[in-house]
């Protein structure tokens, strides 16, 4: 499963990319420090999951969203943010965004999602296609919450498609 990851902090970016590439079936891609670089690199690479801050350099509020999702609407997108009170999560998830994760506070949740996404994208349970991984994620992320008690909430674009 490739995974972009993307953030304009050294030391978020060298703490995501330390958790994930521990994880089985993860192909992490080159990392992006700017919304022009996950643009390219969702064109050459064809990731199946990015992890994006919300304000990387280069975006404008949600229509760096937007435009991932319309570029590829089958990648599963999550957001890291500070700012994630339950108005701007709707907002996110609107703008396409699969899951929005506090930095500060939902931090680890994201190497156990991240872990149960890379186990069904392998083995006997792998999906068919990307759209199946979203709709997995959509799974995933709700089984998951409900064990650790994370609120999410999932797009109704994402539970139609």
């Amino acid at each position: 499963m490739k995974v972009l990851i993307a953030d304009g902090s050294n030391v978020v970016m060298d703490r995501l990319l330390d958790m994930i590439q521990a994880i089985p079936h993860v192909e992490l891609l080159v990392p992006a420090r700017h919304a022009q670089e996950i643009l390219e690199s969702m064109r050459r690479h064809d990731p199946a999951v990015v992890i994006a801050e919300f304000h990387i350099p280069g975006s404008k509020g949600t229509a760096l969203l937007q435009t991932l999702r319309r570029a590829k609407p089958s990648a599963v997108l999550i957001v890291m943010t500070n700012l994630a009170s339950p108005e701007y999560r709707k907002r996110l998830s609107e703008s396409g965004a699969d899951l929005c994760l506090d930095k500060t506070r939902e931090f680890t949740h994201l190497l156990e999602l991240m872990g149960e996404l890379a186990r069904c994208s392998s083995g006997k349970n792998k999906p068919a296609t990307k759209r199946s991984l979203r709709k997995q994620f959509a799974s995933t992320k709700l089984q998951v919450g409900l064990q650790i008690g994370l609120i999410v909430f999932i797009a109704a674009s994402l539970l139609g498609g």
